[in-house]
């Protein structure tokens, strides 16, 4: 019996995520996300993978112990008890919250259609890799640099708050920087882990913005090399937990070669299956803020190219259009920041 709830309880959350990767699935890429997980053609709501038996959008009441069988079967089945072994302190930690979340019902993401999903970007570790340049060019004259950084803070904030609601106390995500100066490296040891909005709010609004767009020779500086390389050259060998890395740029590769951000990805594929490791423990996502040309087109050859396409989930359209229409619907940007995070958790080569 708990293994039939557990299968319509996350079978629920999918099925109700999949009328919004209609939207959120890249534009660009003829929802190649939807034929991963099983369709053809265009991604309907409500409609199950061919030959599931799975109906979409049960409703599931919750229940605290078939939660923690669904939970534990998920990590066993996607190989994650490398990461969180069954006397897990942090994956325990991460189950308790939920179901108190739950209990509570105060949230928009409490729900069975929301929690399960919410509960599985709680596992990853989050690093958002960020930056605004001097090289992107804003349509509309009236757009100031300074109204792109208001946005990115109060984006960033908001993943912040619902990537870490779930993790333990001392548990954070990671945020660096496109253009790292002196400051920024500062910044990096004083804000070590940050456990909350506020904490990334302040990060961000301490930080400079300008300079190019390195997007590959940065992030394997800032982000790959720290955090996965040194890991497994120098450190313990291992990975603490899957990794989850969102870019967050208004600009398109300037100062590098247009393909040196599609090198730093295969190249950390590559060096991920050398150590045994699957490729899919490190998830990669870009999406745009501000409305420079050069920037979405080059987001759209990111979607298109076969070679790289399955390694980096693309965003569909600004995130801080989207933001600024939802602005003031906390539950609606409760579920869209929910969504997007999703979409690359969800994606599979």
């Amino acid at each position: 019996m708990a293994q039939k709830q557990s299968k319509s309880f996350f079978a629920s959350a999918i099925n109700n995520l999949l009328g919004f990767l209609e939207k959120v699935v890249n534009r660009f890429t003829n929802n190649v996300l939807g034929k991963k997980l099983g369709f053809g053609g265009t991604v309907h709501q409500n409609a199950p993978a061919p030959g599931s038996k799975t109906k979409a959008l049960q409703s599931s009441t919750f229940d605290p112990v078939t939660f923690n069988q669904d939970i534990t079967k998920h990590v066993n089945d996607k190989g994650l008890d490398t990461f969180f072994p069954s006397d897990s302190p942090f994956l325990k930690t991460v189950i308790n919250r939920a179901t108190t979340l739950a209990e509570k019902g105060d949230s928009a993401l409490a729900g069975p259609e929301y929690l399960p999903g919410l509960t599985q970007l709680s596992l990853y570790q989050h690093i958002f890799f960020c930056g605004l340049t001097h090289t992107a060019k804003d349509n509309s004259g009236s757009m100031k640099k300074g109204a792109r950084i208001d946005s990115m803070i109060d984006i960033i904030g908001r993943l912040t708050d619902i990537t870490t609601r779930l993790i333990p106390d001392n548990e954070g995500v990671e945020i660096r920087f496109l253009n790292s100066g002196p400051k920024e490296q500062a910044l990096y040891k004083k804000y070590s882990t940050i456990t909350t909005a506020m904490d990334a709010g302040n990060m961000l609004t301490e930080a400079d913005y300008g300079g190019v767009t390195r997007l590959g020779t940065v992030l394997r500086a800032e982000v790959l090399k720290p955090y996965i390389y040194d890991v497994l050259e120098t450190g313990s060998g291992r990975l603490k937990r899957p990794l989850l890395i969102s870019i967050i740029t208004d600009g398109c590769p300037y100062g590098e070669g247009t393909d040196e951000l599609y090198k730093a990805i295969i190249e950390c594929k590559t060096k991920l299956k050398g150590k045994g490791i699957d490729e899919q423990v490190v998830k990669f996502q870009i999406s745009q803020i501000g409305d420079d040309e050069a920037a979405n087109a080059f987001l759209g050859r990111l979607a298109n190219d076969p070679g790289i396409k399955d390694y980096i989930y693309v965003t569909t359209g600004r995130l801080d259009e989207e933001f600024n229409k939802l602005y003031e619907n906390d539950d609606g940007l409760e579920i869209w920041f929910h969504k997007i995070l999703m979409g690359p958790v969800l994606q599979q080569p």
